[in-house]
């Protein structure tokens, strides 16, 4: 299977190389196993091709307990078409957990990752940030809640967050918003001198985060297509050579039984340790070039017995 690309350096090129190793893949698994169904893989295989002409992005909203997710994908589900034209669609939220390693597979199925914290980056969450940016994922740190910071503390946070992860992401992808302000006490006097005090709840401020994710999808949305349908291919591979290893292993193994029983019995037959020592690289050699075989690797008996 491929590596991963710089999404910045991905090409269709690059993405029509890593589609014709996967069908070479294919092919080699029904060669090698014309009983193994391949129809899923193949359908995987067609739908990748096919998605490379969407223009609707994936988003997946992310973070810890609490910080705001349920509350922001309602904001954003509620926007009208004029005020939010690009079209995304929606998965599941996912929650930061212990297992960062299904955490980061998960959001693998997405273009834009909106990752929400509520202050300066938790060690948790600055794991997960760098593995999701090891995988090229596209991600928009959101502050959320400032509200609950005086103005002067909350340009201070925002400030921070971006130092922090200076060369990890671009300064202009970390945006701050208030899904869910706090009621403020509103005083309002009378013209007798008297006041009467009220509770008012301001109005969300997430414009920050749809001017971004404006720009984000009017400037890169070909490119992020490209990146996921990529990734979508490496993974397709990984899973074929998954079921090919599986396969030959259960070839090779009754090799490595057999060749077992024949080493025991030579050394159980030859008294002289030397010999013994002789006898064994030869069978080793000899089961080596066979297994080469299963795994479709050319190798003389010569050099199988100078691996051995």
């Amino acid at each position: 299977p491929g590596e991963l690309v710089q999404i910045q350096s991905l090409t269709p090129a690059i993405l029509q190389q890593a589609t014709a190793q996967t069908r070479t893949q294919l092919a080699q698994l029904l060669d090698e196993a014309p009983e193994c169904p391949t129809a899923t893989y193949e359908t995987r295989l067609v739908e990748i091709e096919q998605s490379l002409s969407r223009q609707v992005l994936a988003l997946q909203i992310a973070g810890t307990r609490a910080v705001g997710k349920t509350t922001l994908r309602q904001r954003l589900a509620q926007l009208a078409p004029a005020t939010f034209p690009q079209q995304w669609s929606f998965s599941d939220d996912e929650e930061l957990g212990s297992e960062t390693p299904q955490y980061t597979e998960a959001l693998g199925q997405a273009d834009v990752v909106l990752f929400m914290v509520q202050g300066d980056l938790t060690q948790q969450e600055w794991t997960a940030l760098q593995d999701l940016k090891s995988q090229h994922q596209r991600i928009l740190l959101v502050l959320n809640k400032q509200d609950q910071y005086l103005p002067d503390q909350a340009k201070l946070v925002l400030a921070q967050l971006k130092l922090r992860v200076k060369g990890v992401m671009a300064s202009e992808d970390v945006v701050a918003i208030s899904t869910s302000p706090q009621p403020i006490k509103v005083r309002c006097h009378q013209a007798d001198g008297s006041y009467q005090e009220t509770l008012e709840t301001p109005q969300p401020q997430i414009q920050p985060l749809l001017n971004r994710m404006q720009t984000v999808a009017a400037q890169e949305v070909n490119q992020l297509v490209l990146q996921r349908a990529y990734q979508q291919t490496l993974a397709l591979q990984q899973d074929i050579q998954t079921q090919l290893n599986g396969i030959r292993r259960n070839r090779a193994m009754p090799i490595l039984e057999r060749y077992q029983w024949i080493a025991a019995g030579v050394a159980f037959a030859n008294p002289l340790p030397s010999l013994d020592m002789v006898a064994t690289a030869a069978i080793t050699g000899k089961m080596i070039q066979e297994l080469a075989e299963v795994y479709c690797i050319k190798l003389s008996l010569d050099r199988a017995t100078e691996i051995a």
